[in-house]
């Protein structure tokens, strides 16, 4: 009851702080100097660390509850770019150049933290999950599950290698443009090695379950051959995703991780991977050992990369709503995008109408850096940029609201059968995909991957192995 009135007294706070933001916005938003943009970013910030501190210190809390590192994730993507511009700055005048753009956008942030809050604590999630049921797997049932996804993503692996004309071509190429035109044209089936990662670590949690210690050993062994070669080839998405996913697992499934230790892996973590962005380049070239020495002695070399605000990851998404706010010609889209998502989960649906199934990402490089997809570069779609330009600010606080029930959705169908396989599984499928790929990336691209990587194949073989118990339990 307790938790159910501070929900409650939250949402009205947050719900005058929005109103006052509208007012706010309509009075002043062409008299705001770079103080009034600080004023913002530090508002922006005081909330995200009252609700994750005010989550830590409630009783019985859980540290890792989904909206703590999605606040997280939230912040690095939406308030670097400001805070880059902030401080690269010279001067007043200079500053002057872009605060009506930027002082929008940051009421634009602030109005999708908004609906992220609003949507994360009211009730609707809570009502829609009492009444799902939860599917029953047995440690078999769970091997078994393990093993098919494993068979699917050899196959699918092998597919991709075939494209490249091997092995060794695969890893040479590296990671670039080149990678991706030649994806792009080939017939592969699905990405392989997210499909090997996430069957591994299944398989690693039914072996801790029937104690099977050599049998985990051989898997982890696997499971780091995989993440070898994914290194090599520069696809970190499939190393952060997967790791994720076993830290999930591993968490609620086996052995609690404390959140010290969690703190200190994941700094290192994100001291790894955030210049790892800026050398995976060379990885293929140099191999494992030299690309890790590099990597960090690039760290060393560029301290200042590892500032969030300085460049690399967190920028380039959120730039989309600057682009289309300093565009005169831009045209709302008017839920075209949530459609063309829909659409194109169905297979080969953007190979057959690719035009008429253009992605935001795609538009947004025809639109604002042409010829750059024909080098295969692009750039992720930042979520709230995607409510903006169906709707406006409305479409914002809307976009985000759902995105908050969703995700509170997942936590919460997880949280109320947390002993059971099947939500475990659930969880952690869609852990990794709501922190980065919703927060990065447009509503089609977190459909496709979940549909079709993460959840979708991991379904539908737990339905085939669940059918399969039933048909032999009756003969």
């Amino acid at each position: 009851m307790k938790k159910l009135k501070f929900e409650c007294i939250l949402i009205t706070v947050i719900g005058m702080i929005s109103i006052g933001l509208a007012l706010f916005y309509e009075n002043s938003r062409m008299n705001i100097d770079r103080t009034g943009l600080w004023v913002l970013v530090g508002l922006f910030f005081t909330i995200v660390i009252y609700g994750i501190v005010r989550n830590l210190i409630r009783k019985g809390a859980d540290p890792y509850e989904i909206i703590n590192p999605l606040l997280i994730t939230f912040t690095l993507y939406s308030m670097m770019l400001p805070i880059n511009y902030l401080v690269n700055a010279r001067s007043l005048t200079s500053a002057y150049v872009m605060n009506p753009v930027m002082f929008q956008y940051l009421i634009i942030c602030l109005i999708g933290l908004m609906g992220l809050l609003i949507g994360y604590y009211s009730p609707f999630a809570r009502k829609f999950v009492s009444k799902l049921s939860v599917p029953i797997i047995t440690n078999r049932e769970l091997r078994i599950t393990g093993l098919i996804l494993f068979v699917l993503g050899i196959f699918s692996f092998a597919t991709n290698v075939a494209s490249f004309g091997g092995i060794g071509e695969y890893i040479r190429v590296g990671y670039g443009g080149q990678r991706y035109i030649i994806m792009r044209e080939a017939f592969a089936i699905g990405t392989g090695l997210d499909l090997i990662g996430i069957s591994l670590v299944i398989l690693m949690l039914s072996t801790v379950k029937d104690n099977k210690k050599a049998w985990f050993i051989i898997l982890l062994l696997i499971f780091l051959g995989c993440l070898t070669i994914a290194l090599l080839i520069g696809h970190r998405r499939i190393l952060i995703y997967v790791l994720l996913m076993a830290f999930v697992i591993f968490n609620y499934g086996c052995y609690p991780i404390k959140l010290k230790w969690f703190i200190i892996v994941g700094f290192i973590s994100y001291v790894f991977f955030f210049t790892y962005a800026h050398t995976r380049s060379i990885w293929a070239e140099l191999g494992v050992i030299q690309g890790t020495t590099e990597t960090f002695n690039f760290v060393f070399e560029h301290p200042n990369l590892l500032l969030p605000f300085v460049g690399g990851e967190f920028i380039p998404p959120a730039q989309v709503i600057t682009e289309v706010l300093g565009d005169s010609t831009f045209q709302f889209k008017y839920g075209l995008s949530y459609l063309i998502g829909l659409i194109r989960i169905l297979p080969r649906a953007g190979r057959i109408w690719p035009e008429a199934l253009q992605q935001l990402a795609a538009w947004r490089i025809d639109t604002y850096y042409p010829g750059l997809a024909k080098r295969g570069v692009g750039f992720a779609f930042f979520t709230v940029a995607e409510g903006f330009v169906n709707f406006g600010h409305l479409g914002v606080f809307l976009h985000m609201l759902i995105y908050g029930s969703i995700a509170k959705f997942i936590f919460l169908y997880f949280r109320q059968n947390h002993t059971k396989i099947f939500t475990l599984l659930f969880y952690a499928a869609f852990f990794p995909l709501v922190l980065f790929e919703g927060i990065r990336a447009e509503f089609g691209q977190f459909l496709w991957s979940a549909s079709h990587t993460y959840f979708g194949p991991l379904l539908l073989i737990i339905i085939f192995v669940k059918f399969s118990s039933y048909v032999v339990s009756k003969k």
